[in-house]
């Protein structure tokens, strides 16, 4: 069963079309299709987080790629302060 829900997922996939950030692409219809396409595969919310970004390019993903950074710099930031605070 494991190989046939494999090649389903395949399936399902191969034919969604990667979001640019264009202004020729409307976000929301893309995430509506994404999104029918992650219940059809029974995605949990993890994994709907983690395939989303392979469908990601050009614009939309360097824009992803320099939210990803802000936020690890910023929980960075947090753990410094926190470290520095439980020594004084």
């Amino acid at each position: 069963m494991e190989h046939v829900d494999a090649i389903l997922l395949q399936t399902i996939l191969k034919d969604l079309t990667k979001f640019s950030g264009s202004q020729q692409q409307h976000v929301n219809d893309w995430l509506l299709t994404i999104n029918q396409k992650f219940d059809a595969c029974e995605l949990t919310e993890p994994q709907r987080r983690k395939w989303a970004v392979a469908f990601l390019s050009d614009e939309a993903l360097k824009w992803y790629t320099r939210q990803l950074i802000k936020l690890k710099h910023g929980k960075l930031n947090h753990n410094v302060r926190h470290l520095r605070s439980s020594h004084n």
